[in-house]
C-alpha cells in the first residue's frame, strides 16, 4: 500500500497559525492604541514589532521559494520500519 501526500499539506497548519498570528497582532495594537499611554515610547514598541514581524515574514516566504511544494511524499516509507525494538537503529 503506497500512500503519498502533497508537501503544500504542510501550509495548511502554517496558514492557519499565521492567520491566529495576525488576529492577534492586530487585536493588540488596536488596545495599544486605544488605551495606552501615548507616548514615543509606545510608538517605538509598535514599530520595532511591527517591523520585526515583517522581517520574520519575508525571510519565511524567501525560505520557502527554495521548496518544490508540489512534490509528494511517501508514508509508507516513513512508516516501514518493522522493528521490535524501540531502541534499535535503522541500517
Amino acid at each position: 500500500m503506497n500512500i503519498s501526500i502533497p508537501l503544500f499539506i504542510l501550509l495548511v497548519p502554517f496558514a492557519l497559525f499565521l492567520l491566529f498570528y495576525i488576529f492577534y497582532s492586530l487585536f493588540n495594537l488596536y488596545h495599544l492604541l486605544r488605551y495606552g499611554i501615548s507616548e514615543y515610547k509606545m510608538f517605538l514598541v509598535i514599530v520595532v514589532y511591527m517591523g520585526i514581524s515583517i522581517f520574520l515574514f519575508g525571510s519565511v516566504l524567501y525560505g520557502f521559494q527554495q521548496f518544490d511544494w508540489l512534490v509528494s511524499f511517501d508514508l509508507s516509507s516513513i512508516f516501514s520500519n518493522t522493528s521490535t525494538h524501540l531502541f534499535e537503529p535503522i541500517l
